[in-house]
């Protein structure tokens, strides 16, 4: 008994120590190494911008900064309207710009951005529009006013080898992009929208306001201004109240609609389930073994939170080389083919199945891809402006895009594929993961990121009231590890 005694003290003094720490000092050290690749050098630059209005900052944020610290390839310009607050004092990063403007020098940034498109404005219009837009920014979700120009709007803060810019929420945790970003199919499209889980059956198209990603070059701003409204001055001005989501509606219809622009739509937010885990090693969903009993928090094992400390080069979740992970047997998967075959209207569909599309050879970083020669793809039909059979939706209907994906025995990866006006789904086997020198992992699963929206609004006041600190997570993981070694 004395030796299990002794290691009961150990762990409340070393517990103790932290809290102490956490109470005494406020103290936020990054003691998790991280597991991403180190040399990331050779990956084209993406710039993340977000427009915040105000100082009430969302305590989300320092986690939200904490998972942007790891990514060597990724800026983040955070855009602060009628505000200015330290972000410093919430861990903010070095590939953080903060820029701070009034609500008057926000919206005089797109006038200025508008009037340069159109060879210049009058007084009298700048007035109009500056006028206008501060009225669009007292709306509900300001931010989505014009989202898809946003990149070009405040082009003067990214660096300029940006090859990608997005918009996103604060209120995500952002994984291995090493990893999971389609670095190999990006040269191909111009939008890339990440998405949850498409399951079978009706599925919404649309950009997800929390993050999309469009390409930085000058072809893709000049599309994204032929969007009707802002064609000229007399266009804008004939623009109403748009949705209060309109990069999901309004403005999604408009690119899914444009007769050239090649979108890529990829299963890349961590799904809904009750076990998450997040660290800078990445995002994961874990098997469905660990979801809680009674209300308790599962206990994770030793092996899982060593691999969390632990450099990917030494004892990653997915070995270099592959080694560690694997795939559904190709046997399982070719039944897909008939599978899919049986679930849709087409009458040759089994001709259309991974033959007909370009697939990419260019491997991602560590050897990875995203299309396989497992994969099967197949042309499917865009439905515009109709409501898919008992879906709801949160915007005018006039602004819906769906299509029907296939049934599956099975999980796979989903991508919704625009080519021009064609437009194709592709499914790829899901990799599996099994975690270097772990037990039940078979499960785990990585992504590109995880969004609050759905735990929000499970935990009702938790997010509004709970202290963000990073020493603090590091605290629970500790006590975990210690309490699994007892």
């Amino acid at each position: 008994m004395k030796p299990f005694r002794a290691r009961k003290r150990f762990f409340f003094l070393i517990l103790a120590a932290c809290l102490t720490l956490l109470w005494r000092f406020s103290i936020r050290p990054h003691l998790i190494t991280p597991s991403i690749e180190q040399d990331q050098s050779t990956l084209p630059l993406i710039t993340l911008i977000v427009v915040f209005k105000g100082v009430n900052l969302p305590p989300t944020l320092p986690y939200f900064f904490d998972s942007l610290r790891y990514q060597n390839r990724v800026e983040l310009v955070f855009v602060q309207r009628d505000g200015c607050s330290d972000l410093k004092k919430l861990g903010a990063p070095s590939n953080l710009k903060h820029v701070c403007l009034s609500e008057k020098a926000f919206w005089l940034t797109h006038v200025d951005y508008f009037c340069r498109h159109w060879g210049g404005c009058t007084h009298h219009r700048r007035k109009t529009m500056l006028e206008d837009m501060r009225y669009l920014g007292s709306m509900p979700m300001p931010q989505a006013v014009y989202p898809i120009l946003r990149g070009w709007v405040f082009q003067k803060y990214i660096s300029p080898s940006t090859v990608w810019w997005g918009f996103c929420d604060v209120d995500i945790f952002l994984g291995d992009f090493a990893r999971t970003f389609p670095y190999d199919l990006s040269e191909e499209y111009e939008i890339l929208i990440p998405t949850d889980q498409l399951g079978p059956g009706p599925q919404l198209i649309f950009m997800r306001g929390h993050m999309t990603f469009l390409k930085n070059s000058k072809e893709v701003e000049g599309k994204m201004m032929e969007y009707g409204y802002f064609k000229s001055y007399e266009k804008w001005n004939d623009m109403g109240k748009p949705d209060s989501c309109n990069e999901e509606s309004e403005y999604s219809h408009f690119v899914l609609s444009h007769p050239t622009l090649n979108v890529l739509s990829f299963e890349a937010m961590a799904r809904h389930q009750p076990v998450k885990l997040f660290s800078p090693s990445g995002v994961y969903t874990l098997p469905p073994s660990y979801r809680p009993s009674h209300g308790i928090p599962p206990t994770l094992p030793r092996e899982l939170l060593v691999s969390m400390f632990t450099p990917s080069t030494t004892s990653p979740f997915i070995d270099l080389d592959g080694s560690s992970s694997s795939f559904q047997s190709e046997d399982s998967f070719s039944s897909l083919e008939s599978d899919i075959s049986d679930s849709t209207s087409l009458s040759d569909t089994s001709q259309d199945i991974g033959r007909e599309f370009p697939r990419s050879t260019k491997k991602g970083i560590n050897g990875l891809h995203q299309f396989t020669s497992l994969g099967v793809e197949r042309k499917v039909d865009l439905i515009q402006s109709t409501k898919p059979p008992n879906r709801g939706i949160w915007f005018t209907e006039k602004n819906v895009n769906w299509y029907t994906s296939s049934s599956d025995k099975g999980r796979w990866r989903r991508y919704f594929i625009k080519r021009g006006l064609e437009y194709s789904e592709r499914l790829e086997p899901i990799q599996i993961i099994y975690k270097h020198g772990g037990r039940g992992m078979e499960g785990m699963e990585e992504w590109l990121y995880v969004h609050w929206q759905e735990d929000k609004r499970k935990v009702g006041s938790f997010f509004s009231s709970y202290t963000s600190n990073s020493f603090l997570a590091f605290c629970l993981l500790l006590a975990t590890f210690l309490v699994s070694e007892l």
